[in-house]
């Protein structure tokens, strides 16, 4: 009985699996292509940037795995993971927060992916704190010294 349990998460983590990377090839990836980028809205673009093929891509997500929120919010944890990677705090923030959600409703609360996804969002703060730091000291290194005048 065990091993069957076993032997059916394996093939449903192994679809999961298939199904991520397929998203990411080819309404990720393939977006590096001319020929892909190109659409009614979209115009092929030969400097594509990460930021704008992964905006693309989160925009694709929605409704795509009606029925799969496990694949679904492995896609958006790795799209908030690659967001938060590149500094977009509010993006990253927003693909998590979407995949903790699914986590919970798919798989619990205190399950190992759903716990992972709120370590990833504990980082996402980290992240926009330090980069709040950074401002904040880049600003008074900037500032000329208290009490003195420029004349």
């Amino acid at each position: 009985m065990k091993a069957r349990r076993a032997e059916a998460r394996a093939k449903q983590e192994s679809a999961i699996a298939q199904a991520v990377s397929d998203f990411l090839q080819n309404d990720l990836l393939a977006q590096a292509s001319a020929n892909n980028q190109s659409g009614p809205t979209t115009k092929p673009d030969p400097d594509l940037k990460v930021r704008t093929a992964l905006d693309r891509a989160a925009e694709r997500i929605e409704g795509k795995f009606a029925n799969q929120p496990e694949v679904e919010s492995a896609i958006r944890d790795t799209i908030g993971q690659t967001y938060n990677s590149l500094g977009v705090f509010t993006e990253a923030r927003k693909q998590l927060e979407l995949a903790l959600a699914l986590r919970r409703k798919a798989l619990g609360p205190n399950n190992p992916e759903t716990l992972r996804t709120q370590v990833d969002l504990g980082s996402v703060a980290l992240g926009e704190a330090s980069f709040r730091r950074r401002k904040i000291f880049s600003a008074k290194r900037s500032m000329p010294p208290a009490g003195r005048r420029d004349r």
